[in-house]
């Protein structure tokens, strides 16, 4: 029982893990896209409720203590 316990929880980590990974990939992909493919300030058309546009953050998360 407890070594079920175990491999479930070991399973459920890799899970997580893989997934996390997988978005920091998406993010960084994402990001090199952007960079080579729009000028800062261009927008991609509104697909749904997504719009990208190429700006450049001087600043920490979300603007904070821009220097």
């Amino acid at each position: 029982m407890q070594k079920a316990n175990y491999l479930q929880g070991k399973r459920r980590n890799v899970v997580f893990f893989l997934i996390a990974a997988l978005v920091v990939a998406a993010d960084q992909l994402s990001k090199i896209w952007i960079r080579s493919n729009l000028d800062v300030g261009q927008s991609l058309a509104e697909m749904g409720f997504f719009r990208l546009t190429h700006i450049h953050n001087t600043g920490a998360a979300f603007g904070l203590f821009q220097v």
